[in-house]
């Protein structure tokens, strides 16, 4: 699934200092395409980290979408996410 991740110099900073990683969010094809490259919603990082700018990191979903009792949704619509978000991404 298309994933992007919360970077920037402040990020950097707290991933150094804290040992801890930055924040990535889940998305449908769509609103990745949008929003790559925007700032991070203030409220959206949940590892600690500050917000910064997000840029696109490709990583498929283990299991495939909606297997087991936990499903993917898109962290800026909503929308469940389904395989036909991950098709041309790199595993």
């Amino acid at each position: 699934m298309p994933r992007l991740e919360n970077c920037g110099p402040a990020v950097d900073k707290f991933c150094l200092e804290t040992g801890d990683g930055s924040s990535f969010f889940d998305m449908c094809r769509r609103c990745a395409r949008s929003l790559e490259g925007s700032p991070t919603p203030p409220d959206w990082p949940y590892n600690g980290d500050p917000a910064g700018v997000m840029h696109g990191y490709d990583e498929c979903a283990p299991g495939g979408y909606g297997s087991g009792d936990h499903t993917y949704n898109c962290q800026s619509c909503g929308r469940r996410l389904t395989d036909q978000d991950n098709e041309g991404v790199s595993s």
